[in-house]
């Protein structure tokens, strides 16, 4: 009767383990899929700044971007400056905080005299 109550304990332990590391996977996923979201985010923002006149870029936000309403944009832009330093940084809420990713480059006007 000792051993069949043994047996039980370790199963039941056994089982809590892999639901949990299970619950971990999923975390861990989405988490990813997150990070990934932003990355896409911010280069489409980046996209958009390139296609634009080099005297009408601008600083902006933080706004919810159009698709992904909990992801919040920022642009910085040197404005004044050629090359250009610009940074957009995209932030989310992640259980309890936020976090954020930032993607940084230089656009410079090569009309300029």
């Amino acid at each position: 009767m000792l051993e069949v109550l043994f047996t039980a304990v370790l199963i039941t332990v056994g089982v809590f383990a892999i639901a949990r590391a299970f619950s971990a996977g999923l975390l861990a996923y989405s988490d990813t899929q997150a990070i990934a979201r932003a990355v896409d985010i911010a280069s489409a923002k980046m996209e958009e700044i390139r296609a634009v006149n080099f005297s009408s870029i601008t600083s902006s936000g933080p706004v919810a971007d159009a698709n992904f309403t909990d992801y919040l944009v920022t642009v910085n832009a040197a404005t004044g400056q050629n090359p250009m330093p610009i940074n957009v940084t995209v932030n989310w809420e992640v259980q309890g905080g936020q976090i954020g990713f930032t993607l940084a480059t230089m656009i410079a006007n090569y009309t300029a005299t």
